[in-house]
């Protein structure tokens, strides 16, 4: 066991939950958890955005991928930045003049209570998948390090997560993730730079031996739907992105955090563009691995998940103390990427569910109306009514929290859970939280894009919905469906963001120009 290294990411790790509980004490309001009052500079946000998306899923993810296979997988990462400037020029803007910090309040004025209920809970079910893949990740490498039972490291990684989040909200989560955001690039860095000197050619060997090994691939440019070819992985990736960056929750959240437009735009553009250099070193290391077992091939590890295949090399061959150090990185990385799933979801299920019925339940929680000119003789009842407002913000306020915590608790157990069930899974962690994604996200982008770019209304709404949801039920189980007529799977797993919200948009868009010269006979 490696002391040194284990007493150092525990000093690391600590450090940093210590530090974000510490700055916790200042989040006193719902604002404060929800957006940070609006008062986070737009660099800061956008380096948070970066270290969400820089997840455990693509530490882990993205090294397995390219060790195992090629750099197919790296397409998606070119589509980011594309979707970061498109949302710095429309949603950005767009988001920041909503009353609401709910991404989806839009919707229901567009189209009615029932589509901001069901892009939420779209959302809610994508968070928990995510975060189940996120803790199943971070406990592989803690097995390794610690020889201890994987279900039992996911419950107490959730759980002390859990308790990172309910302190601060997302006041605390934004400024923690900027500082965890570089210690990743950092990491990412060194343990390249290390891997590269192990080799008896250098980092020129990694390209050498990548190049002729055909590592370096982004897959077949060839155009079957079901393959993942160069093609799939860049349409999922410029929807799935575009869903990110446009829609998701996590996201618009943060351009509410930031002081003004402009700093809310830089963040989007900051945080869309530091992924394609961090990512590149992750793709790297994985390839840089291949080829140090391709050098070395009786240190390669035998009966070995390629999930598992960076936390054994960081493990076995990685120098003294910058093994602390990756594992630091790796545990920081999936951290903030939890913490922001709690805090965000926990945000959408008070506006969007909570708040609403206790609207209804809380009538005499209203406040007085002042008077427009103080004068002696009203100067006591002015009082009276301040006093009396200061009371009702301070309830409103208490029962926010409530409400924002209690959330938070219930989606950090169910993540939990769903992550104990997520060791059944027999293919690569990445692979299956891409298909989980694309199933629970399809839809939403595709609503979004429809009320921003046509006239459909409620009844248009509610069959393209309808048949972008067929649409994904299709995909998701096409192998039972086709496999019955002897036939194989049409569409990869990956296309279903696409087909869907391809075709709620063809839907809704057909079904609204039809109806369109009705109502201009009816004026």
């Amino acid at each position: 066991m490696r002391i040194f290294d284990i007493a150092l990411f525990i000093v690391l790790t600590l450090s940093i939950v210590l530090l974000g509980w510490h700055s916790g004490r200042h989040t006193t309001n719902a604002a404060d958890y929800t957006h940070a009052s609006g008062r986070v500079p737009g660099f800061v946000v956008g380096l948070s955005i970066f270290a969400s998306y820089c997840s455990s899923i693509s530490y882990l993810g993205y090294v397995s991928a390219s060790y195992a296979s090629n750099w197919n997988q790296f397409v998606f990462t070119l589509t980011i930045p594309i979707a970061g400037i498109i949302a710095a020029r429309w949603f950005v803007p767009f988001y920041r003049r909503q009353n609401s910090v709910s991404a989806y309040s839009y919707l229901q004025f567009r189209f009615g209570r029932w589509a901001r209920v069901y892009a939420s809970l779209c959302y809610l079910f994508t968070q928990i998948c995510r975060m189940a893949t996120i803790l199943y990740l971070l406990a592989l490498p803690m097995k390794i390090v610690f020889n201890v039972d994987l279900s039992l490291i996911i419950v107490l990684t959730g759980l002390a997560t859990l308790g990172f989040s309910l302190r601060g909200g997302m006041r605390t989560v934004i400024w923690i993730e900027a500082l965890q955001g570089l210690i990743l690039i950092v990491g990412a860095i060194v343990c390249l730079w290390v891997i590269s000197e192990s080799l008896p050619g250098g980092f020129s060997q990694v390209l050498r031996t990548g190049w002729n090994t055909g590592k370096f691939s982004l897959g077949s440019f060839g155009f079957s739907p079901s393959e993942s070819t160069f093609w799939v992985c860049l349409l999922y990736g410029i929807f799935t992105n575009l869903n990110n960056f446009g829609v998701d929750q996590g996201y618009t959240q943060r351009y509410h955090a930031a002081p003004n437009l402009h700093e809310a735009r830089v963040s989007a553009v900051l945080g869309s563009f530091l992924p394609l250099p961090v990512n590149s070193l992750l793709f790297l290391i994985g390839t840089a691995i291949f080829t140090y077992y391709y050098c070395f091939p009786s240190a390669a590890p035998e009966q070995l998940s390629d999930d598992s295949i960076f936390p054994h090399f960081l493990y076995n061959h990685m120098p003294t103390g910058l093994f602390g150090l990756m594992l630091t990185c790796i545990f920081c990385a999936g951290m903030s990427t939890i913490a922001t799933s709690i805090t965000s979801s926990a945000t959408l299920i008070m506006e969007d569910f909570l708040l609403p019925m206790r609207s209804k339940k809380h009538r005499e929680l209203q406040y007085k109306k002042d008077f427009d000119h103080i004068t002696q003789a009203n100067l006591e009842e002015h009082r009276a009514i301040v006093r009396y407002n200061e009371k009702v913000s301070q309830t409103v306020n208490r029962n926010k929290m409530k409400m924002l915590r209690s959330s938070s608790v219930v989606i950090a157990v169910l993540g939990i859970f769903m992550a104990l069930a997520f060791q059944l899974f027999e293919s690569r962690a990445l692979d299956a939280w891409w298909r989980l994604a694309s199933l629970f996200s399809g839809g939403v982008l595709g609503l979004f894009l429809l009320g921003m770019s046509s006239r459909a209304q409620r009844p248009q709404a509610v069959v393209a919905t309808v048949a972008g949801v067929l649409v994904l039920v299709f995909i998701a189980f096409q192998s039972s469906i086709l496999g019955s007529f002897g036939l194989s799977p049409v569409f990869h797993n990956n296309l279903a963001i696409v087909l869907s919200t391809t075709v709620i948009l063809l839907v809704g868009w057909l079904l609204s120009l039809r109806l369109a010269p009705s109502k201009r006979k009816a004026h």
